[in-house]
C-alpha cells in the first residue's frame, strides 16, 4: 500500500471512531523465513553470507514489527533481536542487536535492499553492511 493509501486509511479510521476511549487491538501476524543476501568487510562478520529472520507484528493497525533470527557465517549464526516498522516515506527501517551487543541500523530500505551500519557495543563505526531481499 503506498504512502497516500496509507495515511487515506488512516484518517478515515480516526474519524469513524469518534469519541471512543481506546482503539481495538488486532492480530500479529508472523512473517517467517525472511532471507537477505549479505556483504561486507566488517572485521568478524566478512564471511557472513546470509540474514535470515522472522517478523511478527500487526501491519493492519501499526507499523512496527518485532524481528528476531541470525546472521549466518561459516563459523556458526550470530543471533540476531531487534524491531522495525514502516517509514512514512514508503521505506523499512530496522534496528537489531547483533551477537554481544553490536547494533545494526538499516534505515530506509527500498525494495527491502540497502546499506546498513554496523556499530560495536561501544558505540564505534564498524562499517557497512549490504543487504539485497531474495
Amino acid at each position: 500500500m503506498n504512502r497516500y493509501a496509507r495515511f487515506l486509511f488512516l484518517i478515515v479510521g480516526i474519524l469513524s471512531v469518534g469519541n471512543a476511549s481506546a482503539l481495538g487491538v488486532g492480530q500479529p501476524v508472523t512473517y517467517t523465513n525472511l532471507t537477505w543476501g549479505v556483504s561486507n568487510s566488517i572485521s568478524g562478520f566478512s564471511t557472513c553470507t546470509e540474514l535470515r529472520v522472522d517478523a511478527t507484528g500487526d501491519l493492519v493497525t501499526s507499523n512496527k514489527i518485532v524481528i528476531y533470527g541470525g546472521l549466518n557465517c561459516p563459523t556458526g549464526t550470530y543471533g540476531i533481536t531487534g524491531s522495525g516498522y514502516l517509514s512514512t516515506s514508503g521505506t523499512v527501517v530496522m534496528n537489531l542487536i547483533l551477537g554481544l551487543g553490536n547494533s545494526v541500523l538499516c534505515n530506509n530500505l527500498a525494495n527491502l535492499s540497502g546499506t546498513c551500519s554496523v556499530y560495536s557495543a561501544a558505540g564505534y563505526y564498524l562499517g557497512a553492511l549490504y543487504i539485497t531481499l531474495r
